[in-house]
């Protein structure tokens, strides 16, 4: 005996709205075809320029532009929307530790040209976590001795 779809209530169950929902979504997937089409193309062309030895020195030096930048913009040094709004987040963020994280994104480029350059790199781990685990140390130890809520919050 076949089943109806008809609850005991007398309006139809879920089934109904299922098949409108998947005539939804195909209607939306067909309109991001070729967007979805566009952008895997496009990624397959600059994914194996970005992974080469040059592709991997430009990132590098473009990670230490993005650093300096993210220094002078900390400083004031350099003004404009973009560039103010990530020093804002980055001063909420960390406090007067948004100078060391703009040197911090510096070096790590260094470093990655460096090592993609000269000689590779031995990258040890300890030194980053030791200077992240001070960072934060002192950032909470100047917090509560600046702030006269400091005490409180602690």
């Amino acid at each position: 005996m076949p089943r109806d779809n008809r609850s005991p209530w007398g309006g139809y169950r879920m089934a109904r709205s299922r098949r409108k929902s998947k005539r939804r979504s195909s209607r939306s997937q067909n309109k991001l075809a070729p967007v979805t089409e566009a952008l895997q193309s496009a990624g397959e062309k600059i994914l194996p320029a970005l992974t080469g030895p040059a592709g991997q020195q430009i990132l590098a030096l473009g990670l230490i532009g993005f650093g300096l930048l993210t220094i002078f913009t900390t400083a004031g040094l350099n003004s404009g929307a973009l560039v103010n709004a990530w020093a804002r987040v980055l001063v909420f963020l960390f406090g007067w530790g948004a100078f060391p994280v703009g040197a911090m994104i510096t070096g790590l480029g260094l470093l990655w040209l460096r090592h993609l350059v000269h000689q590779p790199t031995a990258w040890r781990w300890r030194p980053f976590i030791g200077f992240e685990l001070i960072l934060v140390g002192m950032l909470t130890l100047t917090h509560t001795l600046i702030s006269q809520l400091g005490w409180a919050l602690v």
